[in-house]
């Protein structure tokens, strides 16, 4: 197998994100891959979870239903396969696709995953062996796959892994200033994507969505514990209070979300996936449209200045 292409190379500088599948019937999924795909984006992310569809398997039938897009787990939980099974659908949807899969893989949380707590252990130690089982699995072709894999991190340790491990890592939930500290602690080379709420709508109208949109993570530790470590207090972040909903969502119209595309970009990401937030899924698709029309500036791997030029979804696929 080829060497990979650097990820910021392959991927751009804007995705989708999505958990929209786990509630769609599969016969309506190939429409709106067809769909999603007509309107320019390059890469989609999806979520796994224990209530929903199981990773590889969704991943192949969206694979199948387009022929340009990245399809990328957002992310995999390790828990729900073992490294065996991990390693081979790997290399089976990277063959099958002509090399547009990425494994997105991560350790879940603590008291969600149906897992004791003293198996669960350590989450970077957790994570850790299990990508050197996986590695181990691909044996001389490890170096090519881990390239093609990124590692869900926030904390300093996990990011560090994600690179020396892989080609980088995915973030959710974290705001710009996130965004500037994990640069800082993966350093200048690996590949750094985040996920962004999006809610289109006048902001008032649209604060509530956000706020439920993020109250449920917000409970998990690690989402806490990161976002009191950027300086959010404690009691601001468990209530989603509007200070925290703000940096955490960009609500308004498509030009409010670019700018905080562009503020994530700036300090260090390499790309952005957007996870748009709305009651109704038909309102998800649509606002995929809406937000297909987006323009944006690349910022150069120096992460210095932004590259001539405007872009779109339909530049980067």
């Amino acid at each position: 197998m080829s060497p990979p292409l650097a990820l910021s190379d392959r991927l751009g500088p804007l995705g989708l994100w999505t958990s929209a599948f786990d509630a769609m019937a599969p016969g309506d999924i190939p429409g709106v891959m067809d769909a999603v795909e007509s309107q320019g984006w390059g890469t989609l992310w999806f979520a796994e979870s224990r209530v929903g569809r199981e990773a590889m398997s969704l991943a192949s039938l969206l694979l199948s239903h387009t022929e340009r897009m990245v399809i990328a787990t957002g992310v995999a939980n390790l828990w729900f396969r073992d490294p065996w099974a991990a390693a081979k659908g790997q290399a089976f949807l990277t063959e099958a696709s002509g090399d547009r899969f990425i494994l997105g893989l991560g350790v879940g949380h603590r008291g969600v995953t149906p897992r004791s707590k003293s198996e669960y252990g350590r989450p970077v130690d957790t994570l850790s062996d299990y990508v050197a089982a996986v590695d181990r699995i691909h044996r001389d072709e490890a170096q090519a796959f881990a390239g093609r894999r990124v590692l869900a991190a926030l904390g300093p340790r996990m990011l560090a892994l994600s690179a020396s491990t892989s080609a980088g890592a995915i973030s959710y939930l974290g705001p710009v200033s996130h965004t500037r500290s994990a640069r800082a602690s993966l350093g200048p080379e690996p590949f750094l994507a985040v996920s962004l709420k999006v809610a289109l709508g006048r902001k008032a109208e649209v604060l509530e969505v956000a706020r439920a949109s993020v109250a449920g993570p917000l409970q998990l530790r690690n989402y806490t514990a990161n976002l009191v470590r950027l300086g959010h207090g404690e009691a601001d972040v468990l209530a989603a209070a509007d200070g925290v909903v703000h940096d955490l969502v960009a609500m308004g119209t498509v030009d409010d979300v670019a700018s905080r595309v562009q503020a994530h970009l700036d300090v260090g990401a390499d790309h952005v996936a957007l996870e748009v937030v709305a009651d109704r899924t038909e309102d998800v698709l649509a606002a995929w449209a809406e937000l297909s029309t987006m323009r944006i500036t690349r910022v150069s791997r120096d992460r210095g200045a932004g590259i001539d030029g405007q872009r779109c979804p339909g530049d980067i696929a």
